[in-house]
């Protein structure tokens, strides 16, 4: 009776994980992105409650750990000694420091307490110019490790993985249709309630149609993968010369696998299609690099060659369909940089400036539009919440000393990421853990000209995907192995 309760409580656990990274999958994009403070508290609390279903199900759990790759574990290590730097700076930033000590730490920040407050002379005060900001930034941070941490241990199999994989394709193709509806139906406000300010470009459900576009280049990559998996396993038209050509289509059309393979086709081309009407050119170029990284991923796989004419027919629907239909206003948009109509270097180079007087460990994380306005040299009629650059953003906020942190830890990462997926054989393994770090990659360029890091929803995403994919390439099991085990466990429940 007690196995029984046990086991109750296990799937209980296992329901709280599963559907609440399905919710919050659903629920960030839907709440405007997640940037106001209601839908940020509703994340967290997600998050946390998930986090905790996941450390009772460990608790609880008798059964003894499957040993792990020596490189897992090596990268686990790496990866929170780089994280446990990176917070431990943020963390510092918010400890009050007598006015010597600060001054001898951060001697810009004690000359700002100085010009604007009335404190007495060595008062304790924090790095970070806002307190209040960075705690709030450093409970999103917490936030997105506790994603991470669940899903690298909870999702070990295919099938968990697939669904997860699959929420990002599905809730991505809603949003892509949802923004053509609105574009077509629109009354000039967001969701057709809320007012827009002048100038504004809203897309969908987010206010700004960068960030839009930034979670359509994210999501197009992993539908790619998906697509890329179940063709894999159909065969194709080509057969035997004996066998008559019509016989062959015939049983391609009749392949039960077709349908899910026209619906993958379908849904990349509708999220694609959606990523270029926003005309963004950062994740224009972001998506761009990321399908030529997967393509050559794709070509060194000897057993996906044969494949290579569903990336070929795919490149030309979009070609086609989408890049030919408004090539004229993508082209124009590029100009634009080449012409220098671009506010966001000017941004950039007021940043630059910030840099300078803050290079150690910055002004606090999450405080960029506190400090921003003291050397803001250009439109004085606009309020800038970010430097619309996440490496030079994370610069201004935690110096040299957090971003080399940062940067240290997505190396280990990426390279980790890719080294033992040129390891791994199982199809779906290649497939899906190619298109997981091709968004990874369609993120990393993007987030030169824009902050959608600083966007709750789209980082979530990129959190998950990263995720996922690490969970892919180093949880599931060789396609034998998984067969094997099939086959003890078979064998027990007969004896049982």
């Amino acid at each position: 009776m007690q196995t029984i309760i046990d086991k109750l409580k296990t799937v209980s656990y296992d329901a709280v994980i599963e559907r609440g990274l399905v919710f919050l999958l659903i629920f960030t994009p839907l709440a405007m992105g997640t940037v106001q403070d209601w839908s940020i508290a509703v994340m967290e609390t997600a998050v946390l409650i998930i986090f905790c279903a996941w450390l009772l199900k460990s608790i609880r759990s008798q059964a003894p750990l499957e040993p792990q790759a020596p490189e897992f574990l090596a990268l686990k290590r790496l990866l929170l000694f780089f994280f446990l730097i990176f917070s431990g700076i943020a963390i510092f930033q918010i400890i009050p420091l007598p006015g010597p000590v600060l001054g001898f730490i951060s001697p810009k920040s004690s000359a700002l307490y100085r010009s604007f407050t009335d404190d007495p002379p060595g008062a304790w005060r924090t790095i970070s110019i806002s307190r209040d900001a960075s705690i709030a930034e450093l409970f999103k941070l917490l936030s997105y490790a506790l994603v991470f941490m669940v899903i690298i241990h909870h999702y070990d199999t295919e099938a968990k993985i697939k669904a997860l994989f699959r929420t990002i394709v599905y809730m991505g193709c809603f949003l892509a249709v949802f923004a053509v509806v609105q574009m077509i139906t629109g009354n000039g406000r967001l969701l057709w309630v809320f007012p827009m300010w002048p100038g504004a470009h809203p897309m969908g459900t987010y206010v700004n149609k960068n960030h839009f576009a930034g979670y359509m280049e994210m999501a197009v990559p992993v539908g790619l993968g998906l697509f890329l998996y179940t063709a894999s396993r159909m065969k194709g038209i080509s057969g035997h010369a004996d066998v008559q050509f019509a016989k062959r289509v015939a049983s391609f059309l009749d392949n039960e696998k077709l349908t899910t393979l026209s619906f993958g086709l379908v849904s990349v081309v509708i999220m694609t299609g959606a990523l270029f009407l926003t005309l963004s050119r950062s994740a224009i170029a972001g998506f761009m690099v990321s399908m030529v990284f997967f393509a050559g991923m794709v070509r060194t796989r000897r057993s996906l060659r044969k494949k290579w004419n569903y990336i070929v027919l795919i490149g030309i629907l979009i070609a086609v369909s989408i890049i030919a239909s408004s090539w004229g206003m993508i082209a124009s948009r590029f100009e634009d940089v080449a012409g220098g109509g671009n506010f966001k270097m000017d941004v950039w180079n007021d940043a630059t400036a910030v840099i300078e007087d803050f290079p150690v460990l910055g002004t606090g994380f999450g405080t960029f539009s506190r400090i921003y306005p003291a050397y803001q040299t250009k439109y004085p009629q606009w309020f800038f919440d970010h430097a619309e650059n996440d490496y030079l953003e994370l610069l201004t906020d935690t110096g040299f000393t957090g971003c080399a942190a940062l940067a240290g830890g997505s190396a280990v990462f990426l390279y980790s990421l890719v080294k033992r997926w040129r390891k791994r054989h199982n199809t779906y393994v290649v497939c899906a853990a190619a298109g997981g770090i091709a968004s990874i990659i369609a993120m990393l360029i993007h987030s030169i000209t824009d902050f959608n890091m600083r966007i709750p929803a789209n980082a979530l995403l990129l959190t998950v995907i990263a995720a996922a994919t690490c969970a892919t390439v180093f949880n599931i099991q060789t396609q034998r192995h998984e067969k094997d085990a099939r086959q003890v466990n078979a064998e027990k429940a007969d004896m049982n």
